[in-house]
């Protein structure tokens, strides 16, 4: 079975106004929520066997932390995907290696949530307020049956079978 893990990046600060937003670093908030999220997935035993991540400096720090918490540094690539629709993130998600069978994409709103909306064809009871809300640092996992390559994962093809965000977890 090949699983994507969608994370959104961690709360960023807005202290400096005069930053470019794909130069927004995270704030305290921010950091300790992505060690958080990491430990979350290693309880959960979500381990990506590769990560996609946005170029934006709260995505690369987001993923530092992340890698932390799970205590592990699995192989990842930048990823064309900052402020990506649901179109691109999933040419990205095409192209991830095969020999991946979980991927983590760590990305931005509204992008993730509407690429987990278009891959979930459904999603277990308890992860239908994903539909609705995905805060910073929430991650969705979704679980695709017969997928036999990344090359062919496809718009309903997957099932949303959990979600979490920092606040879950406190």
């Amino acid at each position: 079975m090949r699983r994507i893990i969608l994370l959104r990046h961690a709360k960023s600060s807005w202290a400096d106004e005069g930053v470019h937003d794909a130069a927004r670093p995270l704030n305290e908030r921010g950091r300790l929520a992505a060690v958080l999220m990491g430990a979350w997935l290693a309880d959960q035993d979500l381990f990506p066997d590769f990560a996609l991540v946005s170029t934006a400096r709260r995505a690369v720090e987001t993923w530092e932390r992340v890698k932390t918490g799970m205590g592990m540094a699995p192989p990842h690539a930048s990823a064309p995907i900052y402020m990506a629709g649901p179109a691109t993130l999933l040419e990205v998600a095409q192209g991830a290696p095969d020999d991946a069978a979980t991927i983590l994409m760590l990305g931005h709103q509204p992008g993730m949530q509407d690429f987990m909306k278009a891959l979930a064809g459904e999603a277990d009871e308890a992860c239908a307020r994903a539909f609705d809300k995905y805060p910073t640092a929430a991650a969705a996992v979704i679980e695709f049956a017969d997928l036999a390559a990344w090359a062919d994962a496809a718009p309903g093809a997957g099932r949303l079978t959990r979600f979490a965000h920092p606040k879950d977890l406190v």
